[in-house]
């Protein structure tokens, strides 16, 4: 049986709190993923892949949608987005 420190494990990490809780959630619905990521020393390079999803996400599709509701329920200005 082997037992991790999650809070050891991720104390030196550089995280946002998206990628925290994605890292929870990680450890909580695929603790063996989890686990070879940090076997492998891989846990920074996962959280940085998963901040720049994020990014990713919100540049092509969230922000637009957020861009297009706001327009459509006229609470903020078409200029206000640029």
């Amino acid at each position: 049986m082997l037992r991790i420190d999650c809070w050891e494990a991720e104390k030196n990490l550089k995280t946002t709190p998206g990628t925290e809780y994605a890292l929870t959630s990680l450890g909580i619905d695929e603790p063996l993923e989890y686990t070879r990521l940090y076997l492998d020393g891989n846990l920074q390079m996962w959280v940085d892949a998963e901040d720049s999803l994020t990014l990713f996400q919100v540049r092509s599709g969230s922000f637009r949608n957020m861009k297009e509701e706001a327009i459509l329920d006229n609470s903020a200005p078409p200029s206000y987005f640029g």
